[in-house]
C-alpha cells in the first residue's frame, strides 16, 4: 500500500479586470508536472456553478532560420522567450542517402547551434523542439537547409610561359576550402606526374623545373574537409630550346661542316659527332651566335650522326640531330704485273 502526494495548488489566485458580465482569473505559480488546470467559478448563493479545463501551453520557437551554409555545416537559429524552457533538441536529417537522423541538445538559454559535419551538397531537415523543466516538449518546428556543392575552381589561365617553366592561375570557388591540389604532367614525353600543394588564399603557381618544347597536362583540384571538388583542367606548354634547319655540308671522305639557324636565346651550342660504325664521338662547344661547324679525321663511307643543344644559363634543350655518309675513298686501279722482255730475234739463214 502507497500513498500519492497531493497536487500542489496555485498560488496567489487573483481576479481583475470585473465587468458586469465577466472577470478575468489569474495565479502565479506554475509547479512541474502540470498539464492541465480545472476551473470553477459559482454564484455567491452556489446556484450558477460552471467549470472549465485549461492546457498548460506549450510554445513553439518563432523566426526559425537555417543559414551560413558550407559545404560541411549549416548554422541554425531561433527565437523564444519562455523561462520555463529547459534546453532545446535539434534534430536533422538528410534527405537524401541513408537518411540517419542526429540530434544535439541545445541549453535553454542559447538559441543557434552550428550542425556539423553534413554531407555536401545535400538538403538536411532541421526540427527544433522547447524542450520545458518538466520534461514535456512543446511545439516542433522545422526548417531546410541545404550544404555547398564541392565547387571546383575555374577560368583556368596560363602565362609565363619559358623554355622551363610556366605560371598557372584559376578563380576560387565560392565555397571556403582547404587549399588547392595542382597536378601536372608531360603529355608529349614520357614523365610522372607531379603535385603541389597551396593554399586556400592562393589562386596562382608558377610552376618550375620543366622539360622545354613539352606540353603539360594541368589539374587544380579544390580540397575540403569533407572531400574534393571535381578538377579544373589544361593544358600548358613550354618554350622550344633548340636550334631549327640543322643540315649538313662540304661533306668528303674524311670531314664534313654542320649549320644551322642559331637560337635567340642562346649562350652556347653543344656540337657531337658520332660515328655509327664504332660511336667514336667528337665533341665541341661553340658561341650562341655561331651557326656552323666543321669536323676532320673521319672515316670515309661511313654514317655519322651530328646532334647540335642549345644551352641557356643553366638549362639545355633537346638535341637536334641529323645523319649523312662521308663520301667514299676512291679505288686505285689495280697494277698490271710485270711484262717479259721480247726474245731475241733470229736472223735467217744465208744461202
Amino acid at each position: 500500500m502507497f500513498t500519492t502526494d497531493p497536487v500542489p495548488g496555485p498560488l496567489d489566485l487573483q481576479a481583475s479586470e470585473v465587468t458586469t458580465e465577466s472577470f478575468r482569473v489569474s495565479w502565479g505559480h506554475f509547479v512541474p508536472g502540470i498539464v492541465l488546470y480545472k476551473l470553477t467559478w459559482a454564484s455567491n448563493d452556489g446556484e450558477d456553478t460552471k467549470e472549465m479545463v485549461l492546457s498548460v501551453v506549450r510554445q513553439a520557437v518563432r523566426g526559425l532560420q537555417v543559414q551560413d551554409e558550407t559545404t560541411y555545416s549549416l548554422k541554425v537559429s531561433w527565437q523564444l522567450e519562455d523561462p520555463k524552457v529547459d534546453q532545446y533538441r535539434v534534430t536533422y536529417v538528410s534527405l537524401t542517402g541513408d537518411r540517419n537522423k542526429d540530434s544535439v541538445l541545445v541549453p535553454g538559454q542559447q538559441t543557434t547551434v552550428l550542425l556539423q559535419p553534413l554531407l555536401s551538397d545535400t538538403e538536411h531537415k532541421v526540427t527544433v523542439t522547447p524542450v520545458y523543466t518538466d520534461g514535456q516538449d512543446g511545439i516542433s518546428v522545422s526548417s531546410v537547409g541545404r550544404t555547398l556543392p564541392l565547387s571546383a575552381p575555374s577560368n583556368l589561365r596560363v602565362s609565363e610561359e619559358w623554355f622551363s617553366r610556366f605560371r598557372i592561375t584559376w578563380d576560387t570557388p565560392p565555397s571556403p576550402t582547404m587549399g588547392f591540389r595542382v597536378v601536372y604532367q608531360p603529355t608529349t614525353v614520357p614523365g610522372s606526374a607531379l603535385e603541389a600543394f597551396v593554399g586556400d588564399d592562393v589562386n596562382t603557381m608558377l610552376i618550375l623545373n620543366l622539360q622545354s618544347d613539352t606540353e603539360y597536362s594541368v589539374k587544380v583540384i579544390a580540397s575540403y574537409t569533407t572531400g574534393s571538388s571535381q578538377p579544373l583542367q589544361g593544358t600548358a606548354k613550354t618554350l622550344y630550346l633548340g636550334v631549327t634547319n640543322l643540315n649538313t655540308y662540304q661533306v668528303m671522305m674524311s670531314s664534313l661542316c654542320a649549320q644551322w639557324q642559331p637560337h635567340r636565346q642562346a649562350n652556347l651550342y653543344r656540337v657531337v659527332i658520332e660515328s655509327l660504325l664504332n660511336g667514336q664521338k667528337q665533341e665541341v662547344s661553340v658561341g650562341g651566335s655561331a651557326s656552323r661547324q666543321c669536323f676532320y679525321g673521319l672515316t670515309p663511307n661511313s654514317q655519322y650522326q651530328i646532334s647540335v643543344s642549345t644551352q641557356l644559363q643553366d638549362m639545355e634543350g633537346p638535341a637536334v640531330t641529323t645523319i649523312t655518309t662521308t663520301l667514299l675513298a676512291p679505288i686505285q686501279p689495280p697494277t698490271p704485273p710485270p711484262t717479259s722482255p721480247p726474245l731475241p730475234t733470229i736472223p735467217p739463214a744465208k744461202e
